[in-house]
């Protein structure tokens, strides 16, 4: 199998048209298809959640300067060290 790699548009009515170099074969190909994901339409909930949990994962919660120095601290006890 050959891989071939063509940027395209997709169309308001989601088709997309190809036009492939000349000596490909004819005959059935597999398509993959590659889209960069965007941020959700203002009117669209689900994708809206989607973004937020997609955040999150990326953004953990931050941690207050106390429980940065608490964990210093007992990191440094683990070393064993006096």
């Amino acid at each position: 199998m050959r891989a071939i790699k063509l940027s395209a548009t997709v169309g308001r009515n989601r088709t997309l048209v190809l036009q492939l170099p000349q000596g490909t074969p004819e005959g059935n190909a597999e398509v993959i298809v590659l889209v960069s994901e965007t941020l959700a339409d203002s009117t669209d909930v689900e994708g809206l959640l989607r973004n937020v949990e997609s955040w999150r994962a990326r953004h953990p919660a931050r941690r207050s300067k106390e429980e940065i120095d608490h964990d210093v601290e007992a990191e440094r006890a683990s070393w064993g060290e006096t």
